[in-house]
């Protein structure tokens, strides 16, 4: 590169447009074309060197060219383009991000006016750090999250008529943790020492919290989705039309079978005596055996396809693909309507309340009844996996049916109230189903991308 002339001045140069074809002019030159650059500068030295105090440069071969002339010569300049060549001049300017968090690998649409029809000389950077652009129209640019430290700064979008910077800043999450290289991993859960989660394809494992190689626990299994733990066995149940409910210690070993004929299996719960569950269709119920095995009991019937199950004490509490959230004895009895909600998914529970997802987001009621608090609402898609601690509610929001990879982990403060803090914890997840948390991390599958995964609350 060319040593710029020294004018003993400072100034600020602005981003320049694509041009059409031509060649570089020298410094000074008065010339006009497909595009051109208008220039100022001011002392004696510098009017002296450019042949005036102000003028015009161009017209040139394409940005590129723009650049390295703007980087030669210290000037305050500013390029127009004009005719079918240039890609118009009108500098860019944004109004929104799809999402204001992400961690590495996943997708953000920048939206605004002023970009190009192509992605030619069109950049995007985060802090400094170069993204790469996976597509751009004349009102959104699109890019991928670029490998990162987590920090939180303005999106810059560069284009060949100037550079626009994001109102907010965008926060670049930490990367998630991938534990293991399961495809289609769904239900999962987690002790002082081990992750366990259900392969659809047929199988259940177990990994160390830490990560390391898995254990197969059980495997010729038909759609085993739901999953749960006690202090000695892994409980799981198969999804189809005549399943099974089996149990395996978690050490591994042989598995027995608590209970066969089962219709559609979608969740389980287990307490000191007993495992329940729920059976989505032909005829949606309610059911439990002994965990040692045994006959089987109804606790409920004719229920609208339910989805999640889980319990206490006390009670056994269960939601509905309508959104309602009921409860019922431990041996049945009467059935109470809790709460009804716009979606269907998992249910959580703590002393005093169940938490269950709800009009975008998630919501709670108190397990005596009530009206029900909603936490979070409003976001891009629906909840599904659940789970609380003493400080929060945690939730795997899905991906939509346009894009398997736009799913995410969220958090938000048990007490909800007017205004709430919705904290995306990882994005860009490849249909995320499940969830678990420990004391320090929140885990959960994904059903089209190697899972299990973990992130820090």
């Amino acid at each position: 590169m060319a040593t710029k002339p020294r004018f003993g001045l400072a100034v600020v140069v602005a981003a320049l447009t694509a041009c059409g074809a031509g060649g570089s002019q020298s410094p000074g030159s008065q010339t006009s074309g497909v595009c051109s650059v208008s220039w100022t500068c001011s002392g004696t030295q510098c009017a002296s060197v450019m042949g005036g105090y102000s003028g015009t440069a161009g017209p040139f071969a394409d940005a590129a060219a723009c650049e390295a002339w703007r980087h030669t010569y210290i000037l305050t300049s500013v390029c127009s383009c004009e005719g079918a060549g240039g890609g118009g001049s009108t500098p860019p300017s944004i109004t929104g991000l799809s999402v204001a968090a992400g961690a590495p690998g996943s997708s953000v649409t920048v939206t605004g006016t002023g970009f190009p029809a192509t992605s030619t000389g069109v950049s995007v950077s985060l802090c400094g750090v170069s993204a790469a652009v996976t597509s751009v129209s004349t009102t959104q640019v699109v890019f991928t999250v670029p490998a990162m430290s987590a920090s939180s700064c303005p999106v810059e979008v560069v284009t060949p008529s100037g550079t626009a910077s994001s109102t907010g800043s965008f926060s670049v999450l930490p990367a998630p943790v991938t534990l293991g290289q399961s495809a289609g991993a769904w239900g999962i859960a987690v002790d002082a020492t081990s992750v366990y989660w259900t392969e659809t394809a047929g199988a259940v494992r177990k990994i160390a919290r830490g990560g390391g190689a898995a254990t197969t626990l059980a495997t010729g299994l038909t759609n085993p989705q739901a999953i749960a733990i006690d202090a000695t066995s892994v409980y799981f149940a198969e999804n189809s039309l005549s399943g099974t409910l089996q149990k395996v210690p978690l050490a591994g070993g042989s598995a027995t079978t608590l209970a066969s004929g089962l219709a559609q299996v979608t969740a389980i719960a287990v307490d000191a005596a007993s495992v329940y569950w729920v059976e989505y269709q032909p005829a949606g119920a309610l059911k439990k055996v002994s965990i040692g095995g045994g006959s089987v009991t109804t606790l409920a019937s004719g229920l609208d396809w339910p989805v999640g199950v889980a319990v206490d004490g006390s009670a056994v509490y269960w939601t509905e693909s309508s959104g309602a959230v009921k409860k019922t004895g431990l041996n049945g009895g009467t059935v109470t309507l809790l709460a009804t909600g716009t979606g269907a998914g998992l249910l959580a529970l703590d002393a005093t309340s169940v938490y269950f997802p709800s009009n975008y987001g998630v919501a709670s009621v108190r397990k005596t009844g009530g009206i029900a608090s909603l936490l979070a609402s409003g976001q891009p898609n629906m909840a599904y996996g659940v789970a609380v601690d003493g400080s929060n509610v945690y939730w795997v929001e899905q991906a939509t049916m346009s894009s398997i990879q736009d799913g995410a982990v969220k958090k938000v403060p048990l007490a909800g109230g007017a205004v709430v803090t919705v904290t995306t914890l990882a994005s860009g997840l490849a249909s995320p189903k499940c969830i678990a948390v420990d004391a320090a991390n929140v885990y959960w599958t994904e059903a089209a991308g190697p899972s299990p995964r973990k992130i820090a609350k």
